[in-house]
């Protein structure tokens, strides 16, 4: 995306290899914020070029106090087991889901 200004990718699973495509495919990026983006290592040459290149940085380890996007983290075990009767869910197609936006339906 040679056009894109500005990218806020919160919490995502990307690594170093990943923001390196990020600043190659986009030399107009002026703010980018990768907060809770825990696999990527800003330690070496990459956040070098980070802090060089990117006006407005937000690293993963950033605070998330001042986020306008809901920042709960809910975990699995918080969950009701039994709220899905397992039926239900050996039932569920993602065929029959996702098969619009596939050309599967």
């Amino acid at each position: 995306m040679p056009g894109l200004h500005h990218l806020q990718l919160l919490g995502n699973n990307m690594t170093n290899e990943g923001l390196q495509a990020i600043l190659y495919g986009c030399p107009l990026l002026e703010s980018l914020d990768i907060q809770k983006c825990l696999d990527v290592d800003l330690s070496g040459e990459l956040g070098k070029r980070i802090t060089q290149k990117i006006k407005n940085f937000k690293r993963p380890d950033d605070s998330m106090e001042d986020c306008k996007w809901n920042t709960e983290i809910f975990y699995c075990d918080e969950y009701d087991e039994d709220y899905y009767p397992s039926s239900e869910i050996s039932n569920f197609s993602y065929g029959d889901y996702f098969g619009y936006w596939l050309n599967l339906a």
